[in-house]
């Protein structure tokens, strides 16, 4: 075996002791499935300080960081509208992933608990893993002869005669 050979060995085995298992099973960040009834709406994910990470079509997939700082995990909200339809929404939350917390029992160990998962947020998984939403159809406002709306057509409001 050359000695350049050896060389590499010796860092693959060093990088494999002090990675942490959830980093090097999932990453630090997720990708996350977006869809609506009806297809095509408008969707807006911001993270917990309310700064927009994505603005596309249904249906995406969103590609979010797990972690929000040093053993923080990162939370999404998810708005999804389209003209005609009321507006839906979802939150996306982190909880510790099994990787974390087993994987690092056998693989990881202390430098995987407490440096590399917490640091590139492989310590979490996002939940859900896919956003399903429905959007009902917005109902029709109508005026009566007076101006005043009723919410189905042709309908009067309550205490009123035709």
């Amino acid at each position: 075996m050359k000695a350049g050979d050896v060389a590499k060995v010796v860092v693959a085995c060093a990088a494999m002791v002090c990675a942490g298992c959830a980093t090097i099973m999932h990453g630090g960040h997720q990708r996350v499935a977006i869809n609506s009834s009806p297809a095509g709406a408008r969707v807006l994910v911001k993270d917990e300080y309310g700064r927009e990470v994505l603005k596309q079509q249904t249906p995406c997939v969103a590609v979010l960081k797990r972690g929000s700082g040093y053993f923080g995990g990162a939370s999404y909200t998810v708005t999804v509208e389209k003209p005609g339809y009321e507006s839906a929404g979802m939150a996306i939350t982190p909880t510790l992933s099994g990787w974390y917390t087993v994987g690092n029992f056998f693989i990881g160990g202390l430098i995987g608990w407490l440096v590399v998962d917490p640091l590139s947020g492989g310590m979490w998984t996002l939940r859900p893993k896919a956003v399903n939403l429905s959007l009902p159809k917005r109902q029709a406002a109508a005026t009566d002869e007076r101006g005043a709306s009723s919410p189905v057509a042709g309908k009067a409001p309550a205490g009123t005669r035709r």
